[in-house]
């Protein structure tokens, strides 16, 4: 609607070309067509015509200036000299157009390339997330900038046939531009005129949005939880009690768990034929209950009616409420991407366990302090009774080790092998051992015979103590010393996981010194969450690092690529602003979407003041000069911004669950551009003549 149909039709057919290419080199780089692979073409949309757009476009000027040359002499010459004259224009248009601004877009192009690297290298699940949007994302840039250098200038080359002018498009595209035309000449014009008078205040303006973003962050009003907040429209529940505990309570809780799904299916099912009479089917199917001896698992699926009308978190939260107090059973609910049953974890570790229990003891009192904190659990699960031995000082006179005592009461209850033979196919083995009515009390294991080293016997009783001890059913081990997991569920309406984080920060010194010895690590999720960030960190550094040498070897300036580099905390703030008011927390999806939209918003920049750089030895004044600049590069900064968010907003309006963990990082890219748009077009040529001194 903007540009002549030509150049339009030819930059999205460009857009086919980069697919292609994509297409031809994912199976070498080891990438499926898969779902993260699509949303990554879905991504690359709207900057795949960035560059074909400003080639487009100063193509199309230089063949528009050849036209109004040939009109003035077109009479001297026969009308097959003129046809041959005009492809002649043409030809050279093209390639002059492409020429002077080859440089801009390959440095674009390289700029937003790199901006997608740090995807590549992040660890763990965020990596193998981000793994192949990234590898589509470079792999159809590449494509692109090829299409758009040696491919697109041959099809502009072509002269348009004289009927094109008299299209309905073209009318619809001569008053849209007539309107953007008024709108740069009648407001943009004199609000950067305004801008450029009030230079620091404008630059102050901007600094104020980008100290209340960082508040934001740092006050927690906007989260940080790097694992995106996706939610499943199908999951597993798994409750899980003490070894100690008969098969019947395992069955009398699970049952009690059932009921309460049952009670919330029904009250759900009534408000939502409220809302949609015409529903047949139930919010939630497919409920399917597993009982094993000590663990139950229930396992639930939303209907596309549930979908719709459920918001999952208030489902597992009134169906967690009414199950009530389950004693020393666990009950977890893997409902979000990445199966992490809690919200937030702790590794305890102490020398002695009897110490580590009371330290844990305390620490899950702290914890459930906290608002929004509930299900305060810890790893130690009691498992079934055992026999302990402590030999006696007469057994040890006698010559008498443990071992020896141990491995004579296993051959008394579990049994001495003593032959085996064939059976058909199966190997048999015959087993000596107490007769069960000798198996069957404390008292006969008091009195169990034990051979001594001189070849007598003694009674079991007089030779060691015997209790009789809960078990452990687990043990968790880390650097060598006994370690106690303990976790907890935290409601993000209330608190943050962060805030809860800081808080406890400022309370284990003090449990440390009343327990010495003990160590308090956080848990292995959040160790992987901080090196993730600590890398995309350095990643980050080493993409701006490398931009800004892209751009300072072209300008020759140390000062300038800074001016460009501007624009990207704003665009920076603008995703955390976009984050604040919808409510979304910073995930690390929406962090490699706000240091993508960086590279985008660099390229704007770049394309403005590439304009001044070319003009700078015509005399004119600087502020001039960043005028004409402004108003000439505004309509291919307006179409970037837009035809990128045309690209992004499939995803922005997705409402599938596996759809969801993208959304930030689109959000981020799009709000991202916007804001960056705004900063490209005032704060860079605000500072660029400061620099200048004009």
């Amino acid at each position: 609607m903007f540009l002549h149909i030509k150049v339009a039709v030819w930059a999205g057919i460009g857009i086919l070309t980069s697919i292609f290419g994509a297409f031809w080199l994912m199976p070498a780089l080891d990438v499926s067509l898969n779902m993260l692979s699509l949303f990554g073409f879905l991504l690359a949309m709207g900057i795949l015509v960035d560059d074909a757009i400003i080639i487009g476009e100063s193509i199309y000027a230089k063949q528009a200036a050849a036209d109004n040359a040939g009109l003035s002499t077109s009479g001297a010459e026969p009308p097959l000299m003129a046809v041959a004259v005009r492809k002649l224009a043409y030809l050279e248009a093209a390639v002059t157009g492409a020429r002077e601004v080859s440089l801009p877009v390959i440095v674009a192009v390289m700029i937003v390339l790199v901006a997608f690297l740090p995807g590549l290298f992040l660890p763990g699940w965020a990596g193998q997330m981000m793994k192949p949007i990234c590898v589509v994302m470079i792999l159809t840039l590449v494509f692109s900038l090829i299409e758009a250098l040696l491919i697109l200038p041959s099809h502009l080359a072509v002269p348009s046939h004289p009927k094109a002018s008299s299209m309905p498009l073209v009318r619809v595209r001569t008053a849209l531009n007539r309107g953007l035309q008024r709108f740069i000449h009648g407001v943009y014009g004199p609000l950067l005129e305004k801008a450029l008078a009030w230079r620091y205040l404008t630059v102050a303006a901007f600094a104020v949005m980008l100290m209340l973003a960082t508040a934001l962050v740092s006050g927690g009003y906007v989260r940080l939880s790097l694992q995106a907040d996706v939610t499943k429209d199908s999951f597993w529940v798994t409750l899980k009690l003490p070894k100690d505990l008969p098969y019947g309570e395992t069955r009398r809780l699970a049952e009690k768990v059932e009921r309460a799904l049952m009670e919330v299916r029904s009250e759900m099912d009534k408000e939502a034929r409220l809302r949609d009479p015409d529903m047949q089917q139930s919010v939630i199917v497919g409920v399917e209950t597993i009982i094993a001896e000590h663990e139950a698992g229930f396992w639930t699926e939303l209907s596309p009616a549930g979908r719709k009308h459920i918001v999952v978190e208030d489902f597992i939260r009134e169906w967690r409420k009414r199950i009530g107090d389950v004693g020393r059973a666990k009950i977890e609910f893997l409902y979000k991407e990445g199966d992490l049953p809690y919200d937030i974890e702790f590794d305890l570790g102490h020398p002695d366990p009897a110490v580590l229990a009371l330290a844990a003891g305390q620490f899950k009192q702290k914890l459930a302090g906290y608002p929004g904190v509930y299900d305060v659990v810890d790893s130690a699960e009691p498992g079934k009774p055992e026999v302990r031995l402590r030999m006696k000082p007469e057994a040890e006179h006698l010559g008498l080790r443990l071992e020896d005592v141990a491995e004579q009461m296993r051959h008394a209850y579990h049994g001495d092998e003593v032959h085996r033979l064939q059976r058909g196919r199966n190997e048999v083995k015959v087993m000596v051992r107490l007769p069960r009515s000798e198996r069957e009390s404390l008292h006969d294991m008091q009195s169990l015979p034990i051979r001594l080293p001189s070849g007598a016997h003694a009674p079991l009783g007089t030779l060691a103590e015997i209790d009789l001890m809960p078990g452990q059913a687990m043990l968790f081990r880390q650097d060598r010393q006994r370690v106690l997991k303990v976790a907890a569920q935290i409601d993000s309406r209330v608190t943050d996981a962060n805030a809860v984080h800081d808080g406890l920060a400022m309370e284990i010194p003090q449990l440390q010194r009343q327990f010495p010895g003990l160590d308090i690590n956080i848990g292995e999720e959040r160790q992987e969450q901080e090196e993730t960030a600590q890398t995309l960190l350095f990643l980050t550094a080493i993409a701006l690092t490398v931009i800004y040498a892209l751009i300072a070897i072209p300008f020759q300036s140390y000062v300038k690529p800074l001016i460009f580099l501007l624009g990207a905390p704003v665009a920076w703030s603008g995703a955390v602003w976009a984050h604040w008011l919808i409510g979304l927390p910073l995930s690390m999806e929406s962090l490699v979407g706000m240091i993508a939209a960086s590279g985008v918003v660099v390229n704007d920049s770049l394309v403005l003041l590439d304009y001044v750089h070319k003009r700078g030895d015509s005399g004119e004044p600087t502020s001039q000069l960043i005028l004409e600049a402004c108003t000439a590069r505004f309509r291919p900064i307006l179409l970037a911004f837009l035809t990128n968010f045309v690209g992004f907003l499939p995803i922005l309006l997705e409402t599938s669950e596996q759809a969801q963990f993208l959304v930030p990082m689109t959000l981020s890219l799009t709000v991202g551009l916007l804001v960056g748009m705004t900063a490209s077009l005032i704060l860079t040529p605000v500072c660029y003549a400061i620099t200048e001194k004009s």
